[in-house]
């Protein structure tokens, strides 16, 4: 997969107090660097849903998720559509349903979501509590207040690509972002022991791959003193092989030199007895015949 994506839905009926299109987008892009920014506004929860079908993502490639409307403790509205938990049933549970069984799908493993909406963090039973107890293995983040315009800064953030918090400049009602997983908010001290095991998750990953990296040189100098041990043996031979052959052909030249020598004594003797028999024969030539 080539890149993952960021999935905006804006309510048409709150278009007057978010940021600018053109702003906010070039935020998210610029901080979820590598993203694709995908940017809807919509009527009702109907067409939200329908379009979010339409994307045709694959699984598990949306990196984070917003809703931007109309909220209130216990529900917000699009368009036309206000959707409340107790009061509206029948959209609460195509919401709900919504979440279940799309948007949990289509979320990377660190995916995260935010519900834009004012007050959406309130209490435990808020929306995006709610919410988030459905997903309980996916971020969510909400306002515990009414969300002013522009106060708002998206920052990065290393477990879920992005995340909120408020300007202290502008921040006047003392509202915050939450962070919400299982539909608890995530404090401080677990947002420590988060990044503490984060740290140490890599530091593991490092010394893995420093021991993998111990491993591969140890296999290739092994390797290099079979290599060497393979080379020294077979020159030990080739000079075992060269031995042999010189001690064979002193012993062909010793016994060549023994053979001529038998033979030049073999010649020697045959004259000897050659000249005895001759001189013999002379001997008996030389006596006079009496008869």
């Amino acid at each position: 997969m080539d890149h993952t994506n960021i999935v905006i839905f804006r309510s048409s009926t709150a278009r007057d107090v978010f940021p600018k299109d053109e702003v906010y987008l070039q935020q998210l892009s610029r901080i979820g660097a590598g993203q694709r920014v995908i940017f809807k506004t919509v009527d009702n929860l109907a067409e939200m849903i329908r379009k979010f079908e339409m994307f045709d993502l694959p699984d598990k490639s949306m990196a984070h998720f917003i809703i931007q409307a109309h909220g209130n403790p216990y529900g917000f509205t699009i368009g036309q559509d206000t959707i409340n938990m107790d009061s509206t049933p029948r959209l609460w549970k195509q919401l709900r349903d919504f979440f279940v069984h799309e948007v949990q799908r289509k979320l990377t493993p660190n995916g995260s979501v935010f519900i834009h909406a004012c007050s959406s963090a309130l209490e435990p039973q808020s929306i995006a509590n709610v919410l988030s107890r459905l997903l309980p293995h996916h971020i969510f983040y909400g306002a515990t207040d009414i969300i002013l315009m522009d106060d708002l800064q998206i920052i990065p953030s290393d477990r879920t690509i992005i995340a909120y918090q408020v300007s202290e400049e502008k921040n006047r009602s003392g509202y915050r972002i939450v962070t919400l997983k299982g539909g608890h908010e995530l404090i401080q001290e677990e947002e420590r022991q988060y990044e503490a095991a984060l740290r140490a998750s890599l530091r593991s990953q490092q010394q893995q791959r420093q021991e993998a990296d111990r491993l591969r040189r140890q296999q290739q100098e092994e390797r290099l003193a079979i290599a060497e041990s393979l080379r020294i043996q077979k020159q030990k031979q080739e000079a075992d092989r060269l031995r042999r052959q010189q001690q064979e052909d002193r012993l062909a030249i010793a016994e060549s030199r023994r053979f001529q020598k038998q033979k030049q004594e073999a010649d020697r003797l045959r004259r000897q007895k050659q000249e005895a028999e001759r001189f013999r024969r002379q001997r008996q030539e030389q006596i006079p015949s009496y008869d």
